[in-house]
């Protein structure tokens, strides 16, 4: 049984599973083909299938991504759906080192807005939670253009829009900044000193089109990650800053995200590749080698960029 499969079958054991064993063998497909993420097209499939409201169906997938939950420390298995824009639904799931500081840690939904940013998406319109957001979480929710008209589905099926939650809130507005959240900047990037090995090559390949991706109004410092697990799958992540500056998520971290979505999740990590420009203002190198050196002997390779 592959991670995915076995996952699913942990979510139908739950007491308020609701979906049939068709939607599962559906979600299992999907799940293999499409990384944390339900197309819309499958979205509207599995509403008329199965005959669910899209707020019960949202529900039903969170309960999927908190099975793939990394929690060693706490122990507190988080998930979360999100609908985008797009109709396309993102999931996301908690991730905690064991043997670093819990400030390193990352919340499910940060790992589902950081994976619908990767999956191409441009908006969150909602989302599904398996627990009331923390503080850390409604401020970086917070930092979307739309973030007023958001909603959040709470356990106990409350509903709330995330001004409820976020009642005065501080964002980018308070600081005179202009660009949030999933709204790509026009810079092109190119390494500086291209690798002459080709896997890394191929690894920067991946790597350079997400740091116009990378939300770093605040530092102006975008950074961009790519990890590669045993199996030969690359995992890409994405640094997002916020006007609080502390609930911000860094680019290693929004790879492993990713990653623990995966079947890839259980193969080991091989080794990584941090993309951040030649003198940024911040650097998250040595943060990135100290989670890597918990996880793989491997080697986490950096290669500063510039501005085309």
């Amino acid at each position: 049984m592959s991670p995915i499969e076995n996952r699913l079958a942990q979510a139908q054991q739950l007491p308020n599973w609701q979906l049939s064993a068709s939607a599962v063998s559906c979600l299992c497909a999907i799940l293999q083909n499409h990384t944390a993420r339900i197309p819309s097209d499958e979205v509207r499939g599995l509403l008329a299938a199965e005959a669910v409201s899209l707020k019960t169906l949202m529900q039903q997938l969170m309960l999927v991504a908190q099975q793939f939950a990394t929690a060693p420390v706490s122990d507190f298995l988080v998930g979360a759906a999100a609908l985008g824009e797009t109709g396309d639904i993102h999931l996301g799931a908690n991730y905690e080192f064991e043997a670093l500081p819990l400030n390193c840690s990352v919340h499910a939904e940060q790992a589902c807005l950081s994976n619908a940013l990767l999956s191409g998406e441009t908006q969150l319109r909602s989302i599904a939670l398996s627990a009331a957001p923390c503080g850390h979480c409604r401020q970086f929710l917070h930092e979307q253009r739309e973030a007023t008209s958001m909603t959040c589905v709470l356990p106990g099926n409350e509903t709330l829009l995330l001004p409820e939650l976020l009642p005065q809130a501080f964002g980018p507005k308070q600081l005179n900044v202009d660009t949030f959240l999933f709204e790509a900047e026009d810079n092109s990037y190119t390494l500086s000193h291209p690798p002459a090995d080709s896997d890394l090559a191929q690894m920067s390949k991946l790597g350079l089109p997400l740091l116009p991706l990378s939300h770093a109004p605040y530092s102006q410092s975008p950074a961009a990650a790519v990890v590669r697990t045993v199996d030969g799958v690359c995992h890409r992540g994405v640094y997002l800053e916020n006007a609080a500056f502390n609930p911000s998520l860094p680019a290693f971290q929004s790879a492993l995200a990713q990653m623990q979505m995966t079947n890839s999740r259980e193969c080991g990590l091989s080794h990584a590749l941090l993309l951040e420009l030649e003198q940024p203002t911040i650097s998250h190198a040595q943060t990135s080698r100290e989670a890597w050196r918990t996880l793989s002997n491997g080697v986490l390779y950096q290669a500063g960029v510039r501005i085309e």
